[in-house]
């Protein structure tokens, strides 16, 4: 397989606004006709589209503006423009917006190497702040797996400025929790 092309293609899918389709022949079908790929190579190109979809999908993600930048075994990358909508008092980027980006990127990382059948939920976060995000600066923020088990997962990740500057440094520990319906991609919500 060529995976060049598969990422190129998937990089395609991404700006048309295809992770947005919930129906997988749909992707498949898009893949193959702007593509000419093999069969294999259309199912390693849905597979990933269904993988990022959570991602595409998160209206609380969309409105933060995060970007996806890239994601392969055990890492992943993520960016944001930081704008007035992400400060806090002060003019500096919230503490909730840095720390929100830094799980969803150690969660996009851990999604990588999660058991068939399950899905990954933080179960543990810590984040050290080392200094401001201001109003306008870009910050990208770089996961990586350290150790990834059949019942858990640990990740650490670094957010810092366009120039290298670090903001921000975190590490978490995933649970994998089985898909209970698979059919349906909610959790039931059960009595406390």
């Amino acid at each position: 397989m060529d995976t060049s092309r598969t990422c190129r293609v998937l990089r395609n899918c991404w700006a048309a606004g295809w992770f947005r389709i919930n129906d997988a022949a749909d992707v498949r079908r898009r893949v193959e006709q702007s593509s000419g790929n093999s069969m294999a190579s259309i199912m390693t190109a849905a597979d990933e589209v269904e993988r990022r979809k959570p991602f595409a999908e998160s209206p609380f993600l969309a409105m933060l503006g995060a970007e996806l930048i890239d994601r392969g075994e055990g890492t992943a990358t993520l960016a944001l423009n930081l704008s007035e909508m992400h400060l806090r008092t002060r003019g500096i980027a919230h503490g909730g917006v840095i720390a929100t980006l830094l799980d969803t990127a150690m969660g996009v990382a851990v999604s990588t190497q999660t058991p068939e059948g399950s899905f990954a939920v933080t179960c543990q976060l810590n984040v050290h702040f080392i200094r401001p995000g201001w109003n306008g600066e870009r910050v990208i923020i770089a996961a990586k797996v350290s150790h990834s088990g059949a019942t858990t997962s640990v990740a650490q990740a670094e957010m810092t400025t366009g120039s290298g500057t670090i903001v921000a440094i975190a590490s978490g520990t995933f649970s994998f929790v089985r898909i209970p319906n698979a059919g349906n991609d909610l959790l039931e919500r059960k009595p406390d």
